[in-house]
């Protein structure tokens, strides 16, 4: 049953990984974004996504009380996704590919890097997912570090 639970809230996607090491002074100073240098396009992905969420329900509410308005604002909804699909693409280099194994659950985030990073560290992380456009800027600390076959280190 315990393992039924941790695969439930465990999910793994392609996600843009970017990290810095902070001391724990700045991580309680200042926006985990501030470490970053961000162009107003992330800002504005990250600002978009927060109003999607907020609008979700409200959209529901709307098509449940009057279909034809609901689907007008559906495919606004759309024909902005589509446009910050645009935008991003801009944002994201092109010769840089999503980290394929970000696994997410609730205990935190596991990805790989070629950076040795040790047990305690404290990271400013810069997150953006792939292809919902989500974008988050956040801290963590690193609970466990491990060299692959590769070279690379899970982190």
């Amino acid at each position: 049953m315990q393992d039924d639970r941790r695969d439930f809230y465990r999910i793994e996607d392609s996600v843009y990984v970017d990290f810095r090491i902070v001391s724990l002074s700045e991580a309680t100073d200042e926006p985990a974004v501030n470490h970053f240098e961000v162009s107003s396009r992330y800002l504005m992905l990250t600002e978009m996504y927060e109003l999607e969420l907020e609008s979700r329900d409200l959209l529901r509410g709307i098509t449940e009380r009057d279909r034809a308005l609901g689907s007008i604002l559906t495919n606004i909804n759309k024909r902005i996704t589509i446009m910050l699909a645009a935008i991003a693409s801009e944002e994201i280099d092109i010769h840089e590919d999503p980290n394929p194994g970000v696994d997410i659950s609730e205990g935190g985030i596991a990805f790989v890097t070629d950076h040795l990073l040790t047990k305690n560290t404290l990271l400013a992380l810069k997150l953006l997912f792939d292809p919902s456009l989500m974008a988050i800027s956040t801290y963590g600390v690193v609970r466990n570090s491990r060299m692959l076959d590769d070279g690379n280190y899970s982190i």
